[in-house]
């Protein structure tokens, strides 16, 4: 009785033992292909960050709801060059001396050689930006789009 019980501990000592040996090799594999996991480099859920025209540095804009392309065709793909982001969260110039402020976030997708946000329209309180946004699908006689959001 003693000798089964003991053949089960190790059989199952040993099925824990390939399967977390498994487990640990396919994590270092998907860690290999996203970039790996250095200081500098970090993974992100989009597996990179957007970064700011003006500043250069990532564009971190807090709770984006809502993702909307132009509706022209000079895109890197043949659709929409613009993406506008409705970001409903704090805003990212939010301190102890500004009030919150919702943004809506223009990204040139264009821009190499990665898209890049080109300007940031901030709502003020009592203003806001939820999650409506649409363009008009008509060019204005310039050749430009009109856009329209929604508030709160």
């Amino acid at each position: 009785m003693r000798k089964r019980y003991a053949i089960r501990v190790v059989l199952a000592a040993a099925i824990f033992g390939v399967a977390a040996t498994a487990l640990l090799w396919l994590r270092s594999n998907s860690v290999e292909a996203a970039g790996g996991l250095h200081r500098d480099n970090k993974i992100t859920p989009a597996g990179r960050l957007i970064s700011d025209a003006t500043t250069g540095l990532p564009a971190v804009a807090p709770l984006t709801m809502n993702f909307v392309r132009s509706p022209d065709n000079t895109g890197p793909d043949g659709r929409g060059r613009y993406l506008l982001a409705v970001n409903s969260g704090y805003g990212i110039e939010f301190n102890s001396k500004s009030k919150q402020q919702q943004t809506l976030s223009v990204i040139d997708l264009n821009r190499s050689p990665e898209p890049q946000v080109v300007q940031n329209v901030y709502f003020p309180q009592p203003q806001s930006a939820n999650v409506g946004l649409v363009f008009d699908p008509n060019p204005q006689p310039d050749g430009r789009y009109r856009f329209f959001v929604s508030g709160g």
